[in-house]
């Protein structure tokens, strides 16, 4: 596997969790109970969302900076 097939499988990856989310979401099913509750607000099934790539020989940003960067981000994450 070369770095741009690496690259797509990481790319599917998150698209597939993404698209998880979306369907267990009440924005995929708007008429569902929990959508309808008043206590329920966009907040409370909103989430940023991030995707950090990096490159181990990258010479632009420095693998370390970007492990920072992952590391500080607060919503939801899986490093790979």
């Amino acid at each position: 596997m070369d770095d741009c097939d690496a690259l797509k499988a990481v790319i599917q990856a998150s698209n597939n969790v993404v698209n998880n989310k979306i369907k267990n979401s009440s924005l995929a099913n708007p008429n569902s109970s929990s959508s309808n509750n008043s206590s329920s607000s966009a907040g409370s099934w909103s989430h940023p969302s991030a995707l950090f790539l990096v490159a181990l020989n990258d010479t632009l940003i420095a693998p370390s900076h970007s492990l920072k960067l992952y590391t500080a981000f607060r919503g939801e994450k899986r490093l790979l």
